[in-house]
């Protein structure tokens, strides 16, 4: 009965892109015996992952047995709606998998380690719906993680090959200046190239970033505002390479092909012909990009 209840390499093909999610290597034997989760956390992290909780719900509640319903269900264990310690663990994995994810893909430090759905989780999850196009909840609900393991697998690819096979001669750990005030002026700020990143508008431009994705409002370039924009650019390039061009090298920079690309992506749909990729057109390009 524990054996049927524990595997899941059993899984429907349906199912096996979750599975991906929620963590396949998953250590079953190694299960504790007693709950770690509150009543409170638990529910927490249903609702962060995008079961419809009602406030207040406790573990007896219907919507909370329900969706334990549903988590045994994916993980093909014995559903009693019940939180025992095989549900528990898989659903522990699947949340610190999404905070991997997360530091993975925007090279943030989230503790992925700590199995709660906690401000910094949902912080996490809405800079990455942002700089995916994606409706910025803060909820983890199913295509949001399935972007989020599209994302992870192409980071994985990315830096040895890219576009048409070859290397990215352009990869770096940082931006110099002049290729991150390019950035930002492509993601529509009014920043003048001639002049540093301390000048004033510039400043404004990576504060207003830095609050749309949640970032640390320092006003400067740092390492961790670098590495969103370098995922909003790598996911930008990445949607014209597939809705307009596959010939296009996915370079992390906001370079003359990556302005090309957009212009003729825009005239095709009848958007603003001028090159920049305001969240408007990121958000329609990634849709065109999912079909």
């Amino acid at each position: 009965m524990i054996c049927r209840g524990v595997s899941v390499l059993g899984l429907k093909s349906a199912r096996r892109s979750l599975g991906l999610l929620l963590g396949l290597g998953l250590a079953l034997s190694a299960m504790p015996a007693k709950a770690q989760y509150s009543s409170d956390t638990f529910v927490a992290v249903l609702e962060g992952i995008g079961y419809s909780i009602e406030p207040g719900a406790t573990l007896d509640s219907y919507s909370v047995r329900q969706a334990i319903q549903s988590i045994q269900q994916e993980a093909n264990l014995p559903v009693t709606g019940r939180l025992d310690s095989y549900t528990e663990v898989y659903t522990e994995n699947n949340v610190k998998l999404i905070q991997r994810q997360l530091n993975q893909v925007l090279g943030l430090n989230l503790p992925s380690d700590q199995p709660f759905y906690g401000p910094l989780t949902r912080n996490g999850i809405t800079q990455f719906q942002r700089t995916y196009g994606l409706a910025p909840t803060g909820i983890a609900d199913m295509p949001t993680r399935q972007v989020l393991q599209q994302a992870v697998s192409r980071v994985a690819i990315i830096p040895t090959k890219t576009g048409m096979g070859g290397d990215n001669p352009n990869r770096k750990d940082l931006y110099t200046d002049m290729e991150f005030r390019l950035i930002l002026q492509g993601l529509g700020y009014d920043i003048d190239l001639g002049r540093p990143l301390t000048d004033r508008p510039a400043v404004l431009a990576l504060l207003d970033f830095q609050r749309q994705y949640g970032l640390t409002r320092s006003g400067t370039a740092d390492p961790t505002t670098q590495n969103t924009a370098r995922s909003i650019l790598r996911q930008l390039q990445e949607n014209l390479r597939q809705v307009v061009d596959r010939n296009l090298y996915v370079t992390e920079n906001y370079d003359r092909q990556t302005i090309s690309m957009l212009k003729t992506f825009q005239a095709k749909y009848n958007l603003t012909i001028d090159g920049i990729a305001t969240l408007e057109v990121r958000q329609r390009l990634q849709a065109m990009a999912r079909r």
